[in-house]
């Protein structure tokens, strides 16, 4: 069964911010940090997570580091590397 991703995001802005945290913050880019920068929800950021794999082919995974983990950025996809800089 296939999921609807709701299209378009309503800001891109934050789909590009998130990225950033992701690259910005290193081991310390988990949920809890994207959920107080940006200010919003933990499934708004998992959709977000969603389209920018699926939609934007950026290759984002999730490394597991005891009980908790951290998001790293492998590939960019679609983006120009240089905006994350």
């Amino acid at each position: 069964m296939s999921v609807k991703i709701p299209w378009p995001p309503k800001d891109y802005t934050q789909l590009v911010a998130l990225v950033r945290i992701i690259v910005k913050e290193g081991e310390k880019a988990s949920m809890p940090v994207f959920q107080e920068q940006l200010g919003i929800s933990k499934s708004t950021i998992n959709r977000y997570l969603r389209v920018l794999r699926e939609v934007f082919g950026v290759k984002i995974y999730f490394v597991r580091k005891n009980r908790t983990g951290y998001y790293v950025v492998e590939d960019y996809g679609a983006f120009n590397p240089e905006w994350f800089e």
